[in-house]
């Protein structure tokens, strides 16, 4: 082929685009004698290939699921009490509020660094992949990236796997999962902080990670994409790129009254969520202005699911709210395998799926979600 001897040409089925995240592709060798140069001649039969002997396979040993070993939340979690419950239609939102001792320290958030300019996001390379980004700290502080963001832009929109805490001045690889399946070419060099996921989206992908992370199987990008598919479904929105952010945006301008009848509750660091006997997950961070940051974003996910659901439901009795805190803290396991500062868990159980991060005593972020 060098030598100008020899050529390839390719061409794709008519039913894909060149931008497909993935198609068969069709290639034709020519020769100065013609193409196909890899089908035998006319006439000419192939001498029958030697059968190989079958291979024997060598056993060897199988891979352990790993054991995290028990993190006590509870003594975190009492730092906070309940708040007055709010209520509209199927949702109620239960606040929690610092007790006694104020706010922990909270880190900057990276939506608020790449507003500044101190933080940047992009692929990982030129080609890119799918399940990782690289964060780009310009900063002398540490970066709270949290769990359930979503990043847009650059060649697909993706959604934030687990909490972490970028060091200053690096370049740190981010376990992300696509949330836009039909794209996969450039819209923008750099990705922005952007909607934020669902909890049937966010609980699907944690269950998932802990399921291949403990050798069960299955795949945690195709239950993320099952449960955006079932997100665009709910707000009967045809997404051309089977964008989550499509549904999200949609289900936005019809969210009004949830908007008004259950604003961000004042001094809050977190929200218990609940639709009628039943918690349906909670999101905590260490201090009130991490919730605010995030509360345009954060709070339109729990309402978009909510709006898409029919009928109503009676409000959440704060007992459930308090049962869902206790399984939660007896839950909680170390995550030896987190990247980043700080110190990472995870919450497992047949009845929930969730993850947090510690950092220097501090409960950065807590995201938990019923099954």
């Amino acid at each position: 082929m060098d030598a100008g001897t020899l050529r390839l040409a390719g061409r794709l089925p008519r039913r894909f685009e060149a931008d497909d995240f993935a198609a068969p592709l069709y290639l034709r060798i020519y020769g100065p004698r013609g193409h196909d140069l890899g089908v035998p001649p006319e006439g000419v039969r192939p001498r029958p290939a030697r059968p190989e002997p079958p291979r024997r396979r060598i056993p060897g040993p199988r891979p352990r699921p790993v054991e995290e070993t028990p993190i006590d939340l509870a003594p975190l979690l009492d730092r906070f009490t309940l708040g007055p419950p709010a209520h509209h239609r199927n949702l109620t939102l239960i606040p929690l509020l610092p007790a006694g001792e104020g706010p922990g320290r909270s880190p900057g958030l990276l939506s608020e660094a790449l507003a500044a300019g101190r933080a940047r996001v992009e692929e990982v390379s030129e080609g890119g992949s799918v399940a990782s980004l690289a964060v780009v700290n310009f900063g002398a502080e540490p970066i709270l990236v949290p769990e359930g963001e979503i990043l847009v832009g650059a060649k697909q929109n993706r959604v934030v796997n687990l909490t972490v805490l970028v060091a200053p001045r690096g370049r740190f690889v981010l376990p992300v999962s696509c949330v836009e399946r039909g794209r996969w070419r450039y819209l923008s060099r750099h990705f922005a902080a952007g909607a934020w996921a669902s909890p049937r989206v966010r609980r699907r992908k944690h269950a998932a990670l802990f399921a291949e992370k403990a050798g069960a199987g299955g795949s945690a990008q195709g239950e993320v994409w099952a449960a955006v598919d079932e997100d665009l479904a709910a707000h009967s929105v045809a997404s051309p790129t089977a964008s989550f952010v499509d549904g999200f945006e949609a289900a936005r301008r019809r969210n009004g009254a949830y908007r008004r009848r259950l604003p961000l509750p004042a001094g809050a660091c977190g929200v218990i969520a609940g639709k009628g006997e039943q918690v349906l997950g909670m999101d905590l961070f260490a201090a009130p202005g991490s919730l605010a940051a995030l509360w345009e974003r954060l709070s339109e996910a729990y309402f978009a699911e909510a709006a898409g659901e029919e009928g109503s439901a009676p409000p959440t009795p704060p007992e459930k709210a308090s049962e869902f805190l206790a399984a939660v803290a007896a839950s909680a396991r170390h995550d030896s395998a987190r990247p980043g500062l700080g110190e990472g868990f995870e919450v497992s159980s047949p009845a929930l799926a969730g993850s947090g991060l510690l950092w220097e005593g501090t409960l950065c972020h807590l995201a938990a979600f019923s099954l």
